[in-house]
């Protein structure tokens, strides 16, 4: 009885262990792809206005880095 009882809590463990990862797998593809909207429009603001572009560039450096890793 208590064998099965501890195999239950394994097997729910497990189960909640694999939904977290699969919820944080697709937490942070949506905020990659977030984050790249946002540097394409930063990118597009840049380009078509008289903006400094020296403000923003410390900000596409750094969403390109969380991007590819």
């Amino acid at each position: 009885m208590f064998e099965s009882f501890q195999t239950f809590n394994e097997i729910r463990n497990l189960l909640i262990g694999e939904l977290l990862i699969g919820f944080l797998d697709m937490l942070r593809d949506k905020l990659l792809k977030l984050f790249s909207e946002f540097s394409n429009s930063i990118r597009t603001c840049t380009r078509s206005s008289d903006f400094p572009r020296e403000v923003f560039n410390p900000v596409i450096h750094a969403v390109r880095n969380l991007s590819e890793t």
